[in-house]
């Protein structure tokens, strides 16, 4: 059994990565600095990943 925390910590990364790169790439496309949006996505989805980790880990009792 999957529980919601899961879910978030396996499909809201690549969600994020995926996202950033489109914004990337929008932005390059309008001739605008876009070096800094992968970083942030890859930083935020890292991010995303620890707190659902950090939670199924609270949720299991270790």
């Amino acid at each position: 059994m999957t529980t919601a925390t899961e879910h978030v910590a396996l499909l809201a990364p690549p969600a994020i990565f995926l996202t950033s790169i489109v914004i990337a790439i929008v932005r390059l496309t309008r001739r605008r600095l876009a070096w800094w949006i992968p970083l942030v996505g890859a930083v935020a989805g890292l991010g995303v990943w620890f707190a659902a980790a950090a939670l199924m880990s609270l949720s299991a009792g270790q």
